[in-house]
């Protein structure tokens, strides 16, 4: 196999996490890289240079969480509309009494 250059990729940006140092590789082979990521979070995430050069490695989890949040809060935005339209427009919701058999 031919001996090829890797790159460096200490420095690079990729999402929130920066590349501090390079770590052990894998044990199958994965050149893998330690990466600080802009949440603050203090431990270093570990990630290899495919994950980080796709896409797939993007932080620390924190991004995840914040995604998650966004999608909850429009869902319970979502479904409290109609509930929030009505009581605006003073309408309150009169139901009859069941029928007594």
């Amino acid at each position: 196999m031919a001996n090829r250059s890797l790159p460096d990729l200490t420095g690079r940006t990729f999402g929130r996490l920066t590349v501090v140092a390079a770590a052990p590789t894998s044990p199958t082979g994965n050149r893998r890289w330690r990466c600080h990521c802009a949440c603050g979070h203090p431990e270093l995430v570990t990630a290899t240079t495919g994950g980080l050069n796709n896409g797939s490695n993007k932080s620390c989890g924190c991004l995840t969480l914040a995604h998650r949040r966004r999608r909850q809060a429009a869902m319970r935005a979502k479904h409290r509309a109609p509930y929030a339209r009505s009581e605006a427009l003073g309408v309150t919701a009169e139901f009859d009494e069941p029928p007594s058999y």
